[in-house]
């Protein structure tokens, strides 16, 4: 996650290892976890908000399925 926001190259390894990503919501999530990160004052702490949070539950499921694994639907039983 952290280095998905601070390199811009991660992106394209990401997603050249876990295809079945999102990457416009990926896109936007980086850029508002950016935003959110920048101390709105001098001297303050950078401050993690929902955008970092919603990265790391994206890549965790996404470790979880394996690289390159689709999610497929579930058929229903007969």
């Amino acid at each position: 996650r952290d280095k998905l926001i601070a390199d811009d190259n991660a992106l394209g390894t990401w997603l050249s290892e876990h295809p079945d990503t999102d990457s416009q919501q990926l896109r936007a999530l980086i850029r508002q976890a950016r935003k959110d990160a920048k101390p709105e004052k001098p001297g303050e702490a950078a401050r993690h908000g929902k955008a970092y949070r919603e990265i790391f539950q994206l890549v965790r499921q996404a470790l979880a399925k394996g690289p390159g694994e689709a999610e497929e639907p579930e058929e229903p039983e007969a």
